[in-house]
């Protein structure tokens, strides 16, 4: 299951920013790069984690994954306490175990380690000497507007809307993309939320999960399969052949899955495919 990253309160992020300060001097910058943990390894103190890379030739640009190991919390690579969001125990003097596998959040990495051993895509390096990951409130207590960003609305007719990331079900972490506006791929309609700080969960057929090469579970969704496909319509409301198409898009999954049908699935199952080994 994925640990979503932390959230750094502005008290900790200025105390950490006065820290990062003492430490480093004046020279030192990190970039912020969101990472996935694959893995850890406690006794060597390291992780590994993916992240996007950037495009050969075009440092702006994102060019697909890249997997890096390194020592978890070693100052000359990385800075791991907050104002870094990537859920872990780290504080200015002692980084502590290395984070969970599956979590995921904001890591601050020196500029010198990003661009000498990497091919990793990264922010504007800024930390220390500015404040980074979350705005401060505008009112309130804590309220002090040293970091404030400004939005307005832009309407936009979409001809499409592509999703690219890592899928987090199956443990193997795919990449993968997807056009939500296409609804051979995505639920027509739905509400997405996209945040930094947690996986964006997405409503999608058998096909759109392909794209990421992971797991549907048709079995949700075979009953009513089997009853569209068996009762198409008639000739003045014939169904949607796409529909029909899903339909045995969902009988396919439970064919590919049937090893861990339960006894009334594969019956069912074994009414429409009466091939399936029992």
């Amino acid at each position: 299951m994925t640990t979503q990253s932390r959230t750094c309160l502005e008290p900790n992020i200025l105390a950490n920013q006065t820290y990062a300060q003492k430490i480093y001097g004046d020279n030192a910058l990190f970039s912020l790069v969101d990472v996935l943990i694959t893995k850890r390894n406690v006794n060597a103190n390291t992780i590994t984690f993916l992240a996007m890379n950037a495009k050969p030739g075009h440092p702006g640009e994102p060019g697909g994954l890249g997997e890096y190991t390194v020592e978890w919390g070693k100052k000359e690579v990385m800075w791991a306490p907050c104002s870094s969001t990537l859920q872990s125990n780290a504080t200015h003097d002692n980084p502590g175990d290395p984070p969970l596998e599956d979590s995921i959040g904001s890591l601050w990495f020196h500029i010198d380690f990003l661009k000498q051993k990497t091919n990793l895509l990264y922010d504007i390096p800024k930390w220390p000497r500015s404040l980074g990951a979350e705005p401060p409130p505008a009112h309130g207590p804590q309220a002090a507007p040293l970091v404030q960003e400004f939005y307005e609305t832009l309407e936009v007719w979409p001809s499409s809307v592509v999703v690219s990331g890592v899928e987090l079900k199956n443990g193997r972490h795919y990449e993968g993309s997807v056009d939500l506006l296409n609804r051979r791929l995505a639920k027509p309609g739905q509400t997405i939320q996209a945040d930094r700080k947690a996986p964006m969960k997405l409503e999608l057929t058998p096909y759109g999960f392909k794209q990421f090469n992971t797991h549907f579970d048709g079995f949700k969704h075979l009953k009513r399969a089997l009853q569209l496909l068996r009762e198409p319509g008639n000739a003045d409301q014939p169904t949607d052949p796409f529909f029909l198409a899903e339909a045995l898009r969902v009988i396919a999954a439970c064919v590919e899955d049937s090893g861990s049908a339960l006894p009334e699935q594969r019956k069912l199952l074994q009414s429409f495919v009466p091939g399936l080994a029992p």
